[in-house]
């Protein structure tokens, strides 16, 4: 599902979404994968960078 929320997984794993952003992006991950796949490269690539 393509929707505004969609590309802001980087910013949800850095923390920079407002409180209510937040929820709504939590909302929206729960049924996009597209979202689902981003946020887990990002967290992926977050692990290899701090090894």
């Amino acid at each position: 599902m393509k929707d505004a929320l969609c590309g802001k997984a980087g910013t949800y794993y850095d923390g920079e979404l407002t409180p209510d952003e937040e929820s709504l992006f939590l909302a929206h991950l729960a049924g996009c994968a597209e979202c689902q796949r981003a946020l887990h490269s990002t967290v992926q690539l977050d692990r290899q960078v701090r090894r």
